[in-house]
């Protein structure tokens, strides 16, 4: 099982300042002013840094090597910034910052890898890089403000333990932030989970999930709640199976997701992509591509709803489109050698569905419209047509 170690390292440095709780380097550094700057470097077994500021204009950076590493970085103030890098066994960190421009990057290299940020303020920029063998990392980021950014980078190789799968969570809340997560196992048996939750206006979530081991799975999960929203999923891997999730609740919200499956999928294929929206003047587009039984659903409640579908598989495919207000659009297109199911109910006026599903497989097709001036136009070929 993963330690979890980030959360309770409040314990663990209370018993390193005691001198006597690690075998090798312990540091503490607490600097209450204006234009402070720490600096801790360890290299050693069993590291430990704590670093406290608070104040104006305050650096701190801590460069852990070793085998059991801990690092906290504690800032409040205006124009903080803080660096952490680690490199060895079992590294943990926490980063805590609160104030105007602040800046907080940590670094995380090889097997168990664990990290934390926390920014309030203004225009505050959290960085979050981990790249390991044998385990997979968990990498947390809060931001409080506006105008902020959160990137979390993820690359796994190797062998993977169980229980060590990759997970990667970004929450802001605020208006014009901007959410990066991105998931690379690149050799290995790997699993592999991100979800971003925006609260705000205009915010904008991107999160990528690259699978090319032997086994895995890849699961995304974007929640925006607000206006003018934006956010993009795109899932690929040569195995396993992907699920995409996006739900916005707010008006003038757009979604993309997009699911690739590059070669043999024989371990777990399913690919489901979700679109929920509820509001008005939302767009929701989905593409799915592969060798894999594939699911695709989008979900408008509101006016001026627009959806589309294109699936490219051989297999089993299946698209569905509820859209409830006025002057809704849903095109779903889905295409050969599998058994082709495409279903659309929309309720209100100026609504128009157009469904081309083609051959190798029993297709089936249902467009139900309530309304005024709806068009619905089905297109099917080599199947079955109902």
């Amino acid at each position: 099982m993963k330690r979890i170690v980030t959360w309770g390292l409040a314990s663990v440095f209370a018993l390193a300042v005691s001198f006597g709780a690690f075998a090798a380097n312990e540091a503490l550094v607490v600097q209450l002013g204006s234009s402070n700057y720490g600096d801790v470097t360890q290299d050693g077994i069993d590291n430990a840094a704590l670093s406290l500021q608070l104040g104006l204009a305050n650096g701190a950076s801590t460069v852990q090597s070793g085998e059991v590493n801990a690092s906290i970085v504690s800032q409040r103030g205006a124009g903080n910034e803080s660096s952490v890098v680690q490199d060895g066994f079992a590294n943990d960190s926490l980063v805590l910052q609160r104030g105007l421009a602040n800046l907080a990057a940590v670094t995380q290299l090889n097997v168990e890898n664990s990290a934390l940020v926390a920014q309030i303020g203004l225009q505050n920029d959290g960085v979050v890089y981990q790249d390991s063998e044998l385990s997979g990392g968990v990498a947390t980021l809060f931001q409080l403000g506006t105008a902020n950014e959160g990137t979390i980078y993820q690359a796994r190789r190797g062998l993977a333990l169980p229980g060590f799968d990759s997970y990667a969570f970004t929450a802001q809340i605020g208006n014009a932030n901007f959410a990066l997560q991105v998931q690379a196992a690149l050799e290995g048996v790997w699993h592999q989970t991100a979800d971003i939750i925006q609260y705000g206006d205009r915010n904008e979530a991107r999160q990528l999930q690259l699978n090319v081991g032997d086994i895995g799975g890849n699961h995304l999960d974007a929640l925006q709640v607000g206006e003018d929203n934006y956010s993009q999923q795109v899932q690929s891997g040569t195995r396993g199976g992907r699920i995409g999730v996006v739900v916005q609740d707010g008006s003038s919200n757009s979604a993309v997701q997009t699911q690739l499956a590059v070669g043999p999928n024989t371990n777990n294929p399913v690919a489901v992509a979700i679109i929920a929206q509820v509001g008005e003047a939302n767009e929701a587009e989905q593409y799915q591509e592969g060798s894999a039984d594939m699911l695709a659903l989008a979900i408008q409640w509101g006016t001026d709803n627009f959806a589309q579908y294109s699936q490219v598989a051989s297999g089993n495919v299946l698209a569905a489109s509820l859209q409830l207000g006025e002057a809704n659009e849903a095109y779903i297109a889905q295409y050969d050698a599998g058994y082709h199911t495409a279903l659309s109910l929309q309720v209100g006026t100026a609504n128009l569905v157009a469904i081309q599903q083609s051959g190798d497989g029993d297709n089936f097709a249902l467009a139900v419209q309530l309304g005024t001036n709806n068009t619905a136009v089905v297109t099917q070929q080599a199947g079955t047509t109902i």
